[in-house]
């Protein structure tokens, strides 16, 4: 439930927090470094709870709630700056990959990975390859 997981971590969650579930195993974000794929799977609200329990022995940010991934690679909401949650992607060398400013933000900019026109393709008439 919703509440365990925010009584457990002692946050409010975004009422955006449900669309979570929703995210594809296909996608990503695109930021100014490139694309990223996300780490899977979405946390049900038992499991984000849970992970309160395993955050510090992960070498979690204390403000840091996972909501996505396998404690490895991580998608997370950070409370460190407001109530209202930023929303950070990290490594598992807990390197921060991506940033957004909401829950809101980062469900906006979400793409299927699997099109790749976000990706920037080798122009033939430019490149040392023989085409």
């Amino acid at each position: 439930m919703k509440s365990r997981a925010e009584s457990r971590w002692n946050v409010k969650l975004p009422e955006e927090i449900e669309a979570i579930g929703s995210i594809e195993p296909s996608q990503g974000v695109v930021t100014e470094a490139g694309p990223i794929h996300l780490p899977w799977p979405p946390l049900s609200f038992d499991e984000i709870a849970r992970t309160k329990e395993t955050a510090q022995d992960w070498q979690l940010n204390r403000n840091y709630v996972p909501i996505m991934g396998d404690m490895h690679d991580l998608v997370c909401l950070d409370y460190s700056l407001s109530k209202e949650p930023e929303v950070v992607v990290v490594s598992d060398d807990r390197n921060e990959l991506a940033r957004f400013t909401s829950l809101r933000h980062f469900l906006d900019s979400l793409t299927d990975m699997a099109d790749e026109s976000h990706c920037m393709k080798i122009v033939a008439d430019k490149s040392w390859l023989d085409f």
